[in-house]
């Protein structure tokens, strides 16, 4: 692929590819973890692909991906996301939430933002795939019932200082 960003369709193909090919992926799994982590899978000239891993009760807050396109899948257990579209942020109505089974493919388009959390007793795994490739990531908080913008966090190739 050589277009400045993958098309929507091509992030899903490759989230599914790689979650199809373990061998890719498995050497980087950081088993035992008691926090959740991130590693950087994959990198082209348009797209990014990481591997996260979510120990159970761990999650990430609030958040955007800036630019990028989206396509994550949970490979092993499950995952709850909330979002919500940043353009309408500060509406007082609670976001949505889904349960994101293992297989399931969560889209997350530039202008919505979204926390994940694993809930379950045993630890989940997701590959993500961001087009353009992910350089930084803004964090909202709840301000009186409306979402703010807190800290915007930049991505390196090796980890988000987050995650």
């Amino acid at each position: 692929m050589t277009s400045a960003a993958t098309p929507r369709m091509g992030l899903d193909h490759i989230a599914n590819e790689i979650a199809l090919h373990p061998r890719l992926w498995r050497r980087h799994i950081q088993r035992g973890a008691t926090h959740r982590w991130a590693s950087h899978i994959a990198v082209a000239s348009t797209y990014s692909a990481w591997l996260v891993g979510w120990p159970p009760g761990t999650g990430i807050a609030l958040h955007d991906h800036a630019e990028s396109d989206c396509a994550l899948r949970v490979v092993r257990g499950q995952l709850v996301e909330t979002g919500r579209d940043a353009r309408h942020a500060d509406d007082v109505e609670e976001p949505g939430w889904r349960v994101l089974p293992t297989g399931f493919v969560a889209r997350c388009r530039p202008g919505r933002i979204h926390a994940l959390a694993n809930l379950d007793d045993v630890p989940a795994l997701s590959i993500h795939v961001y087009s353009p490739v992910l350089r930084t990531m803004d964090f909202f908080r709840d301000d009186h019932g409306r979402v703010v913008a807190s800290r915007t966090e930049e991505v390196s190739d090796d980890r988000v200082s987050l995650w």
